[in-house]
């Protein structure tokens, strides 16, 4: 079975919250190990901590400008796939 590496999930999505979506893959013991980073237009204190409460690694709140959206994205990739060791399998 093929898995992603890592996993950008969005805090509102249609049908299914991202925190549903987080808890669900937080149980599953094949996703568990997974990094997700939570990316929203949400900057409520009580997401961030109901996110990280469910197992997200990183929250990063979407930025406004596409210029910026670019490089938080760069920022996100460079630390995620160039910095961190990630598990594969």
């Amino acid at each position: 079975e093929l898995l992603p590496s890592l996993i950008i999930l969005d805090l509102n999505m249609p049908r299914k919250s991202g925190k549903d979506v987080l808890a669900e893959m937080r149980g599953a013991a094949n996703l568990k190990h997974i990094p997700v980073i939570m990316f929203s237009t949400s900057d409520s204190e009580i997401d961030i901590k109901q996110c990280y409460l469910l197992g997200a690694n990183s929250y990063m709140t979407k930025p406004s400008q596409y210029h910026e959206l670019v490089d938080s994205m760069k920022s996100l990739l460079s630390f995620w796939i160039g910095t961190a060791k990630l598990v594969i399998d």
